[in-house]
This record gives C-alpha cells, sequence and structure tokens, in this order.
C-alpha cells in the first residue's frame, strides 16, 4: 500500500498563530480543501478555534519531532503492506477531547503528558487518488499520549 505522510504541524501553527474568529476559521477551510469542496488535506478533527495554549502545544510537538517519528512509523508501516493495493495520505492532527475545551486547561505538551491524556494525536487520513482531492476524510485512528510522548 502506498502511504504518503502529510506534515501538518507547520499548518497548525500557522492557523493557531491568527487571532481566533472567521478568518482563522475561512483559513482553517482553505487549508483543509484547497479551495476545492472536497478534503485536500486531512485535518478535519484539529479545531480551528483552539485558544491561545494550543499554540504552545503545536510548538512543543515541533519540537520534540513528532512528525519526524509520525513519518517514519508511517514509512514502516508501508513496508509492512506492501503487497497491500491502495493508496492513502496520512496526517498528525492534534486535537482536544471535550474535556480540555469545556475546562480550558492548557493542552500538555507530549512530553509531560500524563496517561490519560486530553490531547489527542490523531493520525487521519484521506484515499483520493494521487492528483486528486478526497471527498471525505478516511479513516481516523486516535490514540492518547503516554508520559513519554508515543502514542499508548
Amino acid at each position: 500500500m502506498l502511504l504518503e505522510f502529510l506534515p501538518t504541524l507547520e499548518v497548525h501553527r500557522e492557523l493557531y498563530s491568527m487571532p481566533r474568529g472567521m478568518e482563522r476559521f475561512r483559513a482553517y477551510i482553505a487549508r483543509m480543501t484547497g479551495h476545492t469542496g472536497d478534503i485536500a488535506l486531512p485535518i478535519v478533527a484539529m479545531n480551528p478555534m483552539g485558544k491561545e495554549p494550543m499554540i504552545r502545544a503545536v510548538e512543543a510537538w515541533i519540537a520534540c519531532g513528532a512528525e519526524e517519528a509520525a513519518a517514519e512509523a508511517v514509512r514502516e508501516a508501508a513496508e509492512r503492506f506492501a503487497l497491500v493495493s491502495g493508496w492513502l495520505r496520512v496526517a498528525l492532527v492534534l486535537a482536544l477531547t471535550a474535556g480540555c475545551r469545556t475546562t480550558g486547561e492548557a493542552p500538555p505538551s507530549p512530553k509531560a503528558v500524563p496517561a490519560p491524556s486530553r490531547l489527542v494525536a490523531v493520525l487521519e487520513s484521506s484515499t483520493a487518488a494521487p492528483g486528486h482531492s478526497a471527498s471525505r476524510a478516511g479513516s481516523r485512528s486516535a490514540s492518547k499520549c503516554s508520559s513519554r510522548g508515543s502514542g499508548s
């Protein structure tokens, strides 16, 4: 199976650096859809209206090399499924659970996440053919982070 890793944490940083409001929401929709009616970048699980602590969480995930680790995991998975036909685009998406949104807690950094975490790292995928956008986000696999910053 062809697995394509799409880096998204810089998109998170870009969006969370904008003031909260309709301009940020429209920018999120534009990045997610690529100005088409379909999903071009699988960031559906991201909360585009996340509050200021989200930028600190994104910075921490970038600093600890989360996307590099995710890209390596996707490469390993592609090798394991080499004989399976198909194509999947995979991205790391940071999403808050309902608990963080309602309590106003700051999201934890990947190195200081007690299990279970309220911050969920989501590997979100889309199944559009190369060069085409997807009609919907494909399967999502969410895992809570351990205190070591890896999925559990």
